[in-house]
């Protein structure tokens, strides 16, 4: 069970600290924490045991914050910094256990720090859709997904060497495949035609933009490709860096351990998004 203590502060008529543990007592004297749990006397801050508690520990560190400038303003963020002596685990704001990800708008993003001139460094990346499941709604805004069309020719469905072709039956005319169409993306297809759901069909493995095919792997799923429906396809992750879009971006922080640590600051690239 999760704890919050307040403490009441006379000189600052306000109640200036919380506390994630449940002391029996506590009292501020001399510029020393003291507080008492299952009868024993402890003094804070004087051990070098950092994040321990009545001799338990250590607990997890965590800092909560936001970016929050120019809140009218939709932005790109780009990448998070961490100017800090060692790297800090991003914490999913939603749930309760730390992860590697951080939660913006629904949304949850990998992060994957590296020291580059003594500095934590990460790109916010989209996770990738796992492999059967659908595309959430709440990603249908993001640059790394995009519209391909209905296939009006699907050929060797449910093998590894499916080849599906794009063309408009009512004009005849060829439809361009996107540009950005690469191997390694997956390739998603609707299963209605209000597209209530995207199901992933497979990873491409080949693109013609000549003939207007794609190919990819279509025995890894249980999802089969099927003519006239919608097609969608979802970037690599790890290849790509499209950042996330938002008014404001929400992170926190956690660490677990005795030592001293030292976080300075935290920062973003970011830029102004234009539709």
């Amino acid at each position: 069970m999760a704890y919050q203590t307040l403490t009441y502060s006379e000189t600052s008529d306000g109640w200036p600290s919380f506390y994630s543990y449940q002391p029996e007592s506590i009292l501020g004297l001399n510029n020393f924490l003291y507080t008492f749990d299952k009868g024993n006397l402890y003094r804070h801050n004087t051990s070098s045991n950092y994040a321990t508690y009545y001799d338990q520990g250590p607990s997890p560190t965590i800092i909560k914050s936001v970016f929050n400038e120019a809140p009218l303003e939709a932005k790109l963020f780009k990448t998070i910094e961490l100017h800090s002596d060692v790297a800090w685990t991003a914490y999913d704001v939603v749930g309760n256990a730390p992860k590697t990800g951080l939660q913006v708008s629904g949304i949850n993003i990998n992060t994957d720090f590296e020291q580059k001139e003594g500095v934590w460094f990460s790109y916010l990346r989209n996770v990738e859709t796992a492999a059967n499941s659908d595309i959430p709604t709440n990603q249908y805004g993001l640059r790394s997904v995009q519209g391909v069309g209905a296939p009006t020719v699907v050929t060797n469905a449910g093998l590894a060497g499916c080849v599906l072709e794009f063309n408009v039956l009512l004009t005849g005319a060829a439809v361009e495949l996107p540009p950005m169409i690469s191997v390694g993306d997956y390739l998603y297809q609707c299963d209605d035609l209000a597209c209530t759901n995207s199901l992933n069909l497979g990873v491409i493995t080949a693109v013609d933009h000549a003939a207007n095919t794609i190919t990819i792997d279509n025995s890894v799923t249980a999802n089969v490709a099927a003519i006239d429906l919608f097609c969608l396809f979802v970037q690599d992750s790890q290849a790509e860096s499209h950042g996330i879009i938002g008014q404001y971006l929400e992170f926190s922080l956690t660490i677990t351990t005795q030592n001293a640590t030292e976080l300075f600051a935290v920062e973003s690239d970011m830029m102004k998004s234009f539709p």
